[in-house]
């Protein structure tokens, strides 16, 4: 485990003093959460639209969700958001239409 801590002020204690035993007691501070977002973009022009999007629908569901949906006729444009564990898997399933 690694604990920094840093204080801009001169007479920072970086621990407390315990009143009864005398001793100093140490300063934990977590660190906050922070996420790493990758952002990937793919067109495919395919001869079934709806498989394609069936596919997509199929590997997406336990893995990720959907953000945004639009479907037309000739096109459908989808946000979808993959947990990043499953970032690589996904977009190789698109290169190979599994």
């Amino acid at each position: 485990m690694v604990c920094l801590c840093g204080c801009a002020a001169e007479n920072f204690d970086s621990g407390e003093q315990d009143t009864d035993t005398g001793d100093e007691m140490s300063l934990t501070i977590d660190e906050p959460e922070r996420k790493i977002i990758n952002t990937a973009e793919a067109r495919i022009i395919t001869d079934d639209p709806d498989a394609t999007v069936k596919n997509i629908r199929v590997y997406v569901s336990g893995k990720g969700w959907f953000d945004k949906e639009n479907h037309s006729e000739k096109q459908s444009y989808l946000i979808v958001r993959i947990k990043t564990e499953y970032l690589a898997e996904f977009i190789e399933s698109l290169y190979t239409g599994r």
